[in-house]
């Protein structure tokens, strides 16, 4: 049986869910996922644990995306102000810019 949720998921109801689980159990392990549905509504996804662990997978960022997604946000920051500048200054240097701020 298919559903208007994800036409593609085929479904069952609890009650073949409790009463038929062998034949459930053959249509996940075909699909990779079935939908347990209870009074005509969406209740649950039964699932093999291959296609759980694609799912937890694909939900963590790779380390390249998030370095990627780092330099975007610091070229972000420093772009337009004078942080890419003071990035740049030495210790001391902040250190009279620091002074001279204090004293305003």
């Amino acid at each position: 049986m298919t559903n208007a949720l994800s036409p593609q998921v085929q479904s069952f109801t609890r009650t073949a869910l409790a009463g038929e689980i062998q034949r459930v159990s053959r249509a996940v392990q075909a699909q990779g996922e079935v939908l347990i549905t209870s009074h005509n509504k969406p209740e649950m996804v039964l699932m093999t644990v291959e296609r759980y662990l694609e799912l937890q997978e694909a939900g963590r960022p790779s380390l390249d995306s998030l370095s990627q997604e780092f330099d975007q946000l610091l070229a972000r920051m420093l772009a337009g102000s004078g942080a890419a500048s003071a990035f740049a200054m030495d210790g001391p240097e902040l250190g009279q810019i620091a002074l001279q701020a204090a004293k305003t």
